[in-house]
């Protein structure tokens, strides 16, 4: 039993290490994770840990190199099979292991396919952050204040204003200018390579709200308040 609540709570704290970039925590994580089933019959539990082992393991270049591979074998499988919720974290994983404009991109087309804001929020960042090293700071900025919104929108304030503390340009950001940088068009000059990402819309009178178990979402639709 014991083991157990290791595992699910170990679930918990890489997920939050990673949106957080504890990078020591990541590795602690791996540690003990590693040693637990790449299988297990309840996919809500499983889909989650191995999300999040895969992001960090190949965000902290694990010792391990085997860990990052069986979580992104995991999910191609899924994604060749068609699993929607599976595709954004496969292409995620992709962008992280060999990181480049047209990987992060894909993963980010995904991601709005999916309709998994969060994981938009965390490929947004990551690709801000890959943009900075390659010395492109006016759109590493540009990608990082579309990740603080939508890290704002998931209801992750915490790490919003984390983002806030860490970019001071934040401050004076327009949420429209942010947000259309990612449109269906794609999310900059090169995206002409990437997928295009299908519109949706919404009714004045309605608004979507999403309700999120980690990597699975369920939609319901509620009426707005006149």
């Amino acid at each position: 039993k014991s083991k157990k609540m290791l595992r699910d709570s170990g679930a918990y704290r890489i997920q939050l290490a990673f949106i957080f970039g504890d990078r020591e925590c990541m590795t602690s994580m791996l540690d003990i994770l590693s040693t637990y089933p790449y299988t297990f019959h309840d996919v809500t539990r499983l889909h989650p840990r191995l999300c999040f082992m895969g992001l960090s393991a190949f965000a902290v270049k694990y010792k391990n190199k085997e860990v990052g591979e069986k979580c992104l074998e995991y999910f191609q499988k899924l994604t060749k099979a068609g699993s929607l919720n599976a595709k954004p974290v496969y292409l995620f994983m992709l962008a992280m292991k060999k990181p480049s404009k047209s990987a992060f991109e894909s993963a980010i087309d995904a991601t709005k396919e999916a309709s998994t804001l969060h994981l938009e929020a965390m490929v947004k960042e990551h690709y801000g952050l890959y943009l900075q090293q390659q010395n492109e700071d006016k759109l590493a900025n540009d990608c990082l204040a579309s990740s603080y919104f939508s890290y704002y929108d998931w209801g992750a304030h915490s790490k919003a204003l984390r983002m806030t503390q860490q970019y001071h340009f934040l401050a004076k950001t327009s949420r429209i200018k942010a947000k259309s940088l990612f449109s269906a068009s794609g999310c900059t000059e090169t995206s002409s390579q990437s997928q295009s990402v299908e519109k949706s819309s919404v009714s004045s009178t309605r608004r979507v709200s999403y309700v999120y178990n980690s990597t699975f979402r369920s939609k319901k639709e509620v009426k707005e308040k006149s």
